[in-house]
């Protein structure tokens, strides 16, 4: 079992959420942990930098080495010309580096998008992106969780001034398709009663089966 945990937009850096919290993965499980855009995950078994200074920070060492793992981690933001703001960003990255994601590729994190916010005749739309990964065999595992349309989401991971009259749904989690049977992930999202002192993100939680042993 591969525990993943996302959480985005902590906004206090100098005190990051600890890692070994029970709503974040502990044993043979990823940590990823934003303070303002800074993110930890290891790729081919191997961590980036910034999971030192976290784990100096936390006293944690929590992170095990995951090599049949490699993890894209995703934080889309705005920019100019608008076609590489946004879901733009991404939509240019698949098509760039697209043919580089494998069955051993999990997608992960913020993407500031969603169904809602789709434009006519625009071709890096939120719809058009989800569907090049459909059509690269991977799922979004909230959805496959949940039965629920992109677009149509009842639980938001992103609540707007920290309010819940303004809920969205834009934080992902993808995977291949051959990782998902027989037996799928499932998937937890955070509550504000939960998490709204901490972000106006809800950390969106993925117990990833490990498929790979069924005999």
């Amino acid at each position: 079992m591969t525990n993943i945990a996302l959480r985005q937009c902590c906004h206090t850096p100098a005190s990051p959420l600890l890692l070994t919290e029970n709503r974040q993965a502990t044993t043979h499980g990823l940590a990823m942990e934003r303070t303002r855009g800074s993110a930890s995950f290891p790729v081919g078994g191997k961590a980036s930098s910034i999971w030192t200074d976290l784990q100096a920070a936390t006293n944690c060492s929590c992170l095990p080495e995951l090599d049949c793992l490699d993890i894209v981690d995703v934080w889309t933001q705005n920019a100019s010309p608008s076609n590489t703001a946004y879901i733009g960003q991404f939509w240019h990255y698949l098509h760039t580096h697209g043919q580089k994601l494998g069955p051993q590729t999990v997608i992960a994190g913020d993407l500031n998008s969603n169904a809602i916010w789709d434009k006519p005749r625009r071709m890096w739309n939120h719809t058009t992106c989800v569907s090049a990964l459909d059509a690269m065999g991977f799922r979004s595992l909230y959805h496959l969780a949940t039965g629920e349309r992109q677009g149509g989401e009842t639980q938001p991971t992103f609540l707007l001034h920290r309010s819940n009259l303004k809920p969205y749904h834009i934080d992902y989690v993808f995977a291949h398709e051959e990782m998902l049977q027989p037996t799928p992930p499932t998937v937890r999202v955070g509550t504000p009663a939960e998490w709204i002192n901490a972000s106006d993100h809800m950390p969106l939680i993925v117990d990833l089966p490990d498929n790979r042993h069924t005999d």
